[in-house]
């Protein structure tokens, strides 16, 4: 993937040298199920959450890694353009499981970024 990450809160950008696969999102029901009385069950209908999921960036250096870390660590959105997959763009902010760095364990070499994400809708 050619992707660029940009928080919008000032333009900065980071572009990871690759995606690890899979890349997935969750859509989380906010549907109200209801058992009644009588036996058989009531359900209220409600817009999902907003989609959820983990990104997570390889970089090749630990310099380009920390630089991205302290992109993501700023109270901001950001967005994700991705030139060869344009679905995979979306605007996000920091999901509840943060943000993550640690050296690749097979390699030893590359790093690895995991950003928990919320998309937004600005």
């Amino acid at each position: 993937m050619t992707a660029t990450i940009t928080r919008l809160s000032d333009g900065a950008t980071t572009t990871p040298d690759m995606f690890a696969l899979p890349y997935e999102i969750v859509d989380e029901s906010r549907n109200v199920e209801t058992d009644l009385i009588g036996g058989g069950m009531a359900i209220t209908l409600v817009p999902p959450r907003p989609a959820a999921g983990e990104l997570t960036l390889i970089y090749a250096t630990e310099t380009d890694a920390r630089a991205a870390r302290q992109l993501h660590r700023a109270r901001s959105a950001f967005t994700l353009d991705d030139t060869e997959n344009p679905a995979a763009g979306m605007t996000y902010a920091i999901g509840r499981g943060g943000v993550r760095l640690a050296l690749d364990e097979a390699t030893q070499d590359a790093w690895v970024l995991t950003v928990s994400f919320r998309e937004v809708e600005l």
